[in-house]
């Protein structure tokens, strides 16, 4: 592309000099013609001995191929800007989400198909109009981001500071569409409120353990069963709560088991009063979107089927 690009200065510069050269021929003729002299070489010798200022003609090959040369990098320059012109348009207007860009005034400089498109109006009927025609933007600061919702959708609006060549100071607007978002956190959040409701509405002693397996929800039955309060359970791993030193190791075991696979057993753990009580342990690892978030540990009180 470079090439062809200093191919085309050297063709305007070969087809200035060639214009140059025929005017210089012409001239040359027409001057000898007036003498009615035959055109030789002997002759446009003489004719430059007499008349020096023909000189200046002589030259005209050497300037015109200049100016054409000048003419062609001029060509090329306006090439340049009109293909970066026509490649940021294209980026622009490819560009899913809607994209506007506003004067001082906050009049419609430019905007992109999906602004358009939005609308289901025309470039005519926006351009040069005020964005509070079409967009509620009062009180969004310069790279604030707000959420709003247009045409029955949800958008994050974010305004951006484009000083022109001018110096004046421009506005760039954009719309990105967060409605699905929006709609998936909140099934994320009714699944999790669901979650939650299942574990306080449990009747066995039930917590909920992060990767770092500490405690990061308990049930009124856990704290029930074992005798601590929310402020004492906060923070703290299930095994430092309920196990002594006798049953720690196992329980250990049981712990990073879970953190893997289910876990299903039988055995002892300890009151804060530090009184004993059989239960039935179970505990699940849990996934979110194939991706292990903690653990599920039910602890079932089973002393009185024992005694029985």
């Amino acid at each position: 592309m470079k090439r062809y690009r200093n191919n085309k200065i050297y063709q305007y510069s070969l087809a200035g000099g060639l214009a140059g050269l025929i005017i210089t021929l012409l001239g040359i003729y027409l001057e000898l013609n007036q003498y009615h002299f035959a055109f030789t070489l002997q002759k446009v010798i003489n004719l430059h001995l007499n008349e020096p200022s023909l000189f200046l003609l002589d030259l005209a090959p050497f300037v015109m191929g200049l100016m054409g040369g000048m003419i062609g990098v001029q060509s090329e320059l306006s090439g340049e800007i009109s293909r970066a012109k026509r490649e940021w348009e294209e980026i622009f207007d490819s560009i899913s989400g809607p994209i506007i860009y506003t004067n001082e005034n906050g009049d419609v400089i430019r905007c992109n198909h999906a602004f358009i498109d939005k609308l289901n109006s025309a470039y005519f009927k926006v351009l040069g109009k005020p964005l509070s025609e079409f967009l509620d933007t009062k009180g969004l600061q310069l790279y604030q981001q707000i959420e709003v919702e247009w045409h029955g959708r949800n958008y994050d609006l974010t305004r951006f500071l484009i000083t022109g060549v001018d110096g004046e100071k421009n506005s760039l607007w954009v719309l990105h569409d967060i409605t699905e978002r929006l709609v998936a956190d909140k099934e994320i959040h009714r699944q999790r409120q669901y979650f939650e409701t299942l574990i306080q509405a449990s009747p066995i002693a039930t917590v909920v353990l992060g990767n770092d397996e500490k405690i990061t929800a308990c049930n009124p039955m856990f704290r029930n069963l074992f005798g601590y309060s929310r402020e004492e359970i906060k923070g703290k791993t299930v095994d430092e709560l309920i196990s002594t030193d006798e049953t720690k190791a196992e329980a250990n075991r049981y712990t990073r088991q879970v953190m893997k696979e289910p876990v299903h057993a039988l055995g002892k753990r300890h009151r804060k009063d530090g009184t004993s009580v059989d239960v039935e342990i179970l505990g699940v690892p849990v996934f979110l979107d194939g991706e292990k978030v903690g653990a599920l540990a039910m602890y079932h009180d089973i002393t009185e089927l024992l005694k029985a």
